[in-house]
């Protein structure tokens, strides 16, 4: 492995950052009025990846304790976007799934985020778009190679 300059990866390291937080908070400023709130859809994409995940769990996942989720869930099962499933063997742990309603309130704000993401990018060519990306997948693969041992 070659040397490589701190200080640059030290401002890829910030710009990573800054674009992250920069994104985060114009997409919680545009969903704001939306159906499903920014928050809301991280947390139907976490059940959506684990079926029959229960409070607890998503709870871990989420780093959130399970007083907190659980209002949280309560509120999107009065709003019609979850559903909590009774365990048969045990009738104290249920599992949280996603109704239609909410898999295609999920989908719906999916092809949102694009589109308002795709604004956002708006200004590049498609060069710099492609560049940046191939950028991104590389950097993606090293950490992914770094933090798998």
């Amino acid at each position: 492995m070659e040397n490589i300059d701190i200080e640059t990866s030290s401002s890829i390291f910030d710009l990573l950052k800054t674009i992250s937080m920069k994104t985060r908070h114009y997409l919680i400023k545009e969903f704001s009025d939306k159906e499903l709130t920014i928050h809301q859809q991280y947390i139907l994409k976490t059940i959506q990846k684990n079926p029959e995940i229960n409070l607890t769990n998503l709870g871990s996942c989420l780093g959130l304790a399970k007083s907190s989720i659980s209002l949280i869930i309560n509120k999107l099962t009065d709003e019609g976007f979850v559903q909590r499933i009774e365990n048969s063997q045990d009738r104290r742990n249920k599992t949280i799934s996603l109704t239609e309603n909410g898999k295609r309130a999920l989908k719906k704000s999916k092809t949102e985020n694009k589109m308002l993401f795709n604004h956002l990018v708006s200004d590049l060519s498609q060069e710099e778009l492609t560049l940046i990306n191939s950028c991104l997948i590389m950097l993606n693969s090293s950490i992914d190679n770094k933090t798998a041992k």
